[in-house]
């Protein structure tokens, strides 16, 4: 008799999320970001929104609207800013993108933004872009979680050049790591290309129990981000029944 397989659970819940776009470049301007529209487009199809607002979730019954996009000052006295992207985008990158640059409070940053330290976009966008340092990918993540975000993808930054820092910037955030989804990456990623074993991106969650986030590494390729959502978005109903419902 053929062992039958269990079904996956549809997801129940709907979760704010967050995508961090580590290129220097696009934050300079010299690129355009089509990687983290599309993994924004890809987490909606399973109920968890980079653009806009969930007020129920955040337990806000009056009906009136939850900033969820604020953008928090670092530690350092400095500050991640984040604006409308400057270069011509598609739509989905214009309605759901923000440019991240880190500038000295009051100063001009390189991403063309406004000068003021702080502040939320108008829909409460959480598509961020950083450029490839510890600092600031630590901050957009951290960003991020203050914003609400139940799922963060970082896109970008998990090879073996320079900046490839992801890992690294990732890893102190971790409370339980997820090894073998990361290893299920790898391995849908190199049924398409033998480049996929490259990546050193890190699936886990900040803490175990109601409100653990999960982050997810994700190559800097619209491909890469794909294949890694592909393995980890039908987890998502079971990853947070096991956080929140136990």
């Amino acid at each position: 008799m053929a062992k039958q397989e269990r079904p996956m659970r549809q997801m129940d819940r709907d979760l704010l999320g967050a995508v961090v776009v580590i290129n220097t470049d696009i934050v300079s301007g010299k690129r355009e970001d089509s990687a983290g529209p599309l993994a924004a487009d890809l987490l909606r199809k399973f109920r968890v929104y980079v653009s806009g607002q969930i007020t129920d979730l955040l337990g806000d019954v009056s009906g009136e609207s939850v900033s969820t996009g604020t953008i928090l000052k670092e530690p350092s006295e400095k500050a991640t800013r984040c604006s409308a992207p400057t270069n011509n985008s598609s739509s989905v990158e214009a309605n759901e993108s923000m440019s991240c640059a880190e500038s000295v409070p009051g100063g001009s940053g390189s991403d063309g933004g406004s000068d003021s330290a702080g502040g939320s976009s108008s829909d409460g966008s959480r598509l961020y872009h950083c450029r490839e340092t510890l600092e600031d990918v630590g901050a957009a993540l951290e960003t991020a979680i203050e914003a609400g975000a139940r799922v963060i993808v970082t896109v970008g930054g998990t090879g073996i050049s320079m900046g490839d820092i992801a890992p690294e910037a990732t890893a102190p955030l971790l409370d339980v790591r997820m090894d073998g989804i990361a290893q299920q990456i790898r391995e849908h990623g190199l049924t398409v290309t033998p480049l996929a074993s490259l990546s050193r991106g890190l699936v886990g969650i900040t803490h175990r129990g109601p409100g653990g986030v999960l982050i997810i590494n994700a190559p800097g390729s619209r491909g890469g981000v794909k294949d890694s959502l592909a393995v980890v978005c039908p987890l998502f109903p079971h990853i947070f029944e096991q956080l929140d419902d136990q």
